[in-house]
């Protein structure tokens, strides 16, 4: 009975940890209310951790470390597919800070201080005077005296600035190694051991660094390169996840349209797809195709579900009677898009499998994102080699012309999305150019010899 106790209280680490991690997921919400995660579905990914954890066999202090390990970073895979680009950062930093919450690491008022800087608790009265530097800007020292004087460790901070600003100036402005990486100078470099502290004292400073020194406190912890690499989703891995009671969920950005991507998927899977517009009148047609859909084993798209959020109970209603009585066959999905709205139902969103679908940053990810969505096979052509050339080109200058959007419209008459849509166009022309085949035949009319309208 001993070793029992003693065997069960040395898996409490990974109870507290997996507590502290589903607590991170629940306040998402507050940043995107489609952001809902169910506790069923945590735990399902809990139990997928320990079954990953049983390939790497140990002792049994390493057995709880890789739960651990094969668990933050499940909870991550799988919440990212649900997270715009944006949010992904900030999901890993939150992973990290609550594993060194949980273990009674993090000081909670250094803490408070780094997500939101000075507030006003300082007394100027006595308040050290900003040095004679131009370098160090008024919001700078604000900070620097209220955490002075309401943070403990960093008590004479502002004093230690005064007496050797040279050294805090060389430290601020140089580049390799940058701040964030550089040593602080004289005794602060030995106060500021934990990265936590590093990082306060370089948002006072350079704010524009702190991103990176988040990247760095992410990769110092969680120990992965995955954790700060954008990735984009396939929907070919959320549809693995789905079943005829579990819905899909594509949460939009402006301008992206899923409907190439179901359509391709569908197509492989020798699956049709009904598809459906919902909005004003649409109520009726839409639980006709949910019915439809169940009983042939099709797919039914419901798009623009946040014009229709109303209707959207009395769908879920009509889902559960369909699988309850048997009536869904297995290849049977209800598939759904929406653009972020509070009034969406939270049952919904909780029971369903949620991708979000936008443009990933950087050129990389860009041009991996077009390929995967090509699928698993080029359109065959009659100039194979040279459309796979051209199609590369089209996919790298698509690349740009979503890079270029952080520039907003410069450099053009008005401000375009370009989005999916536009590349496919492009991408059938380009096949229409070099000889489409069809039944391994090219269209009627097509010239191999003929030049290429460019």
């Amino acid at each position: 009975m001993k070793k029992i106790n003693e065997t069960r209280d040395s898996y409490r680490a990974c109870g507290r940890i997996a507590a502290a991690l589903f607590f991170v997921l629940l306040d998402l919400y507050k940043i995107n209310p489609m952001y809902q995660f169910s506790l069923q579905w945590y735990r399902e990914i809990f139990k997928m951790s320990i079954a990953d954890a049983k390939l790497n066999p140990g002792q049994n202090d390493q057995k709880i470390q890789t739960i651990i390990k094969c668990h933050i970073i499940n909870v991550y895979r799988f919440t990212c597919r649900s997270l715009f680009e944006r949010h992904k950062l900030l999901l890993a930093f939150q992973l990290a800070i609550k594993m060194k919450q949980s273990s009674g690491e993090i000081d909670q008022n250094e803490y408070l201080f780094f997500l939101r800087g000075a507030v006003g608790l300082a007394d100027k009265s006595i308040a050290l005077p900003r040095p004679n530097a131009d370098w160090i800007q008024e919001s700078a020292w604000n900070n620097l005296v209220e955490l002075d004087q309401t943070v403990e460790n960093f008590s004479g901070i502002c004093q230690a600035i005064q007496l050797s600003t040279k050294e805090w100036k060389n430290w601020f402005s140089q580049k390799k190694p940058e701040p964030e990486e550089g040593q602080l100078p004289g005794e602060w470099e030995t106060k500021c051991e934990d990265p936590l502290r590093k990082m306060i004292i370089l948002r006072c400073f350079r704010p524009d660094r702190v991103i990176f020194a988040i990247k760095n406190y992410i990769l110092s912890n969680l120990k992965s390169q995955e954790f700060v690499t954008s990735k984009s989703t396939n929907i070919e891995d959320i549809y693995k996840d789905s079943s005829p009671s579990t819905p899909i969920i594509i949460v939009l950005t402006q301008g992206v349209d899923p409907s190439d991507s179901l359509e391709k998927l569908a197509e492989e899977k020798e699956i049709k797809i009904d598809s459906i517009s919902l909005g004003k009148g649409q109520a009726s047609k839409a639980l006709k195709f949910l019915e439809k859909g169940a009983q042939e084993g099709n797919w039914c798209f419901l798009s623009n579900c946040h014009l229709s959020v109303g209707l959207l109970p009395e769908i879920e209603s009509a889902l559960d009677e369909i699988v309850l009585n048997g009536r869904a066959s297995d290849s049977f999905r209800l598939i759904m898009s929406a653009s972020p709205t509070d009034s969406f139902p939270i049952s919904l969103l909780q029971r369903s499998v949620k991708m979000t679908m936008e443009p990933p940053r950087g050129i990389k990810p860009n041009m991996s994102r077009l390929y995967r969505n090509m699928g698993a096979s080029f359109t065959l052509v009659d100039k194979e080699q040279a459309f796979r050339k051209a199609l590369y080109g089209l996919c790298w200058f698509h690349t740009l012309l979503l890079e270029r959007k952080k520039f907003k419209s410069l450099g053009w008459c008005s401000l375009y999305p370009f989005n999916d849509s536009d590349w496919q166009v492009c991408a059938d022309t380009l096949a229409i150019e070099m000889g489409q085949l069809k039944d391994g035949q090219p269209k009627p009319g097509y010239n191999r010899k003929a030049p290429i309208q460019w």
